[in-house]
């Protein structure tokens, strides 16, 4: 029985390291293409942007910050999903959770909105971006209450909103390479809904059945 234990024990630790390493990577890639972007010449997410959008300065302050917050933020929240972090080096966590707090609070969700107004799935990106600043501060509230089953709970909710990052890229990659006709205005919706709904609900779930203790 012990034996078993520990192979679960090191399994769920294997399977969040390898997640965290996932992310991290990510983060780092999303960092690195956002470079690019820099000139503002329309690559990627910058396609079908008219040069008066890419000119405006609210626009470019907006999307340079959100693009290198973001993905910083991205980066920390695969270190603070990780249980053995949480508990072995509690004020390393302490500090990283605090400038992730930061960076979403103050840079990276304020100026996801601000470019939701710039996007075709306004709506979308919109609550996205309200949700994760709301998430983010209801957590961070809470841990300041010493509420730390609830920090965990809204933190993780924030969490399943940050890797949208991560799978709207997916999507619109597979997209890309099953299709040779551009993504439809329709499609782009679609796609942007689903990187992030189906993420909450499941964390939803997941807390209010109590599947999983968030430990």
């Amino acid at each position: 029985m012990e034996k078993l234990k520990l192979i679960q024990l090191v399994g769920r630790l294997l399977g969040n390291i390898t997640v965290g390493v996932i992310i991290s990577l990510f983060a780092v890639l999303i960092f690195i293409t956002a470079i690019n972007y820099i000139d503002f010449e329309p690559v990627g997410f910058l396609i079908g942007k008219s040069e008066t959008i890419r000119n405006s300065i609210i626009f470019r302050v907006s999307f340079i910050t959100h693009i290198f917050s973001a993905s910083v933020a991205l980066f920390l929240s695969a270190i603070q999903i990780q249980p053995w972090i949480r508990t072995k080096f509690i004020k390393f966590h302490n500090k990283t959770g605090n400038l992730y707090t930061f960076l979403v609070l103050f840079l990276a969700a304020p100026s996801g909105l601000v470019l939701a107004w710039y996007s075709e799935p306004r709506v979308c990106f919109s609550i996205l971006a309200i949700s994760w600043w709301v998430f983010t501060y209801l957590g961070y509230k809470a841990i300041k209450s010493n509420k730390i089953t609830i920090h965990k709970h809204w933190m993780f909710r924030g969490f399943s909103l940050i890797v949208s990052a991560i799978l709207l890229r997916l999507y619109l990659g597979i997209y890309t390479a099953a299709n040779e006709e551009p993504l439809s205005e329709f499609g782009y919706q679609l796609i942007s809904w689903l990187s992030w709904v189906p993420n909450l609900i499941l964390v939803e779930i997941l807390i209010r059945t109590r599947k999983v203790s968030f430990e």
